[in-house]
């Protein structure tokens, strides 16, 4: 992932060597003091002011498609801009005339790329969607609507909060625990706390589904420590939220 010094918008190289117009935002990007991509922004005509220049200046001016995110294991197939939003938290197009994102602020942003079938999809996992699998039930619906190979996905993980930093309870701990989930994505610390690993829980959901560890780009980049970020555990669940956003190659 390379940090665009211009823009202060990441970029994913894996992707971008493939043509896929892509990018995470940070709190600085475009050179707005504050660059909050919430759907809960009270000041509406800000927020639209942030998604609208981003559209103009990163994506050729395509209309960016978010879901209505709830945490759940939902899935949305976007055909175009001018569909209802649906409350989901992972969505997939294969319309070249659109950009589709997500917002996150510690969860676990990841880009989906059928180079195949030319299929694109966002998943939004905090602990809630890891525990759902969703990363493999969104890999599931690609295959089965667009006949996607897991091998043949390109796959990110972007900026997220690190194990070190993100302590749950028992019962979150228990929900993966059940789950079978290797002993690395639940570890007791020395206070017998429990840390979550969303970066190595969605990276094996993703192998386990069959996408190749070699396509799989991580940012390693932890949110709660980088004051680039926001980050709900560091800042508060009302704090902003930024975006990670993808396009496939532009249709005229």
């Amino acid at each position: 992932m390379i940090l665009n010094q211009e823009t202060k918008i990441y970029h994913y190289k894996s992707l971008t060597d493939l043509g896929i117009i892509n990018g995470t935002t940070t709190r600085n990007s475009l050179n707005y003091d504050d660059f909050n991509l919430s759907s809960k922004i009270p000041d509406l005509e800000r927020k639209e002011g942030c998604r609208s220049h981003l559209s103009k200046v990163v994506f050729n001016k395509m209309p960016i498609v978010f879901p209505k995110q709830t945490s759940s294991d939902s899935i949305w197939i976007a055909g175009n801009d001018k569909e209802p939003v649906v409350e989901a938290d992972a969505i997939i197009t294969r319309n070249k005339n659109i950009a589709i994102g997500i917002l996150t602020a510690d969860c676990v942003p990841i880009i989906l790329y059928d180079i195949e079938n030319q299929a694109l999809a966002l998943v939004h996992a905090g602990w809630r969607g890891a525990a759902a699998n969703l990363v493999a039930k969104t890999i599931t619906l690609l295959h089965n609507t667009f006949n996607t190979n897991p091998q043949n996905l390109y796959a990110t993980i972007g900026p997220a909060i690190s194990m070190k930093n993100y302590e749950v309870g028992e019962e979150v701990a228990q929900l993966f625990m059940n789950n079978n989930y290797p002993n690395h994505v639940i570890t007791p610390n020395e206070n017998q706390k429990y840390m979550l690993d969303l970066w190595g829980a969605t990276h094996f959901q993703m192998t386990e589904a069959g996408v190749l560890e070699d396509k799989i780009e991580m940012a390693n980049i932890c949110t709660y420590d980088s004051a680039l970020f926001y980050s709900a555990r560091r800042d508060g669940i009302q704090t902003g939220r930024f975006a990670t956003i993808a396009a496939l190659p532009y249709k005229t």
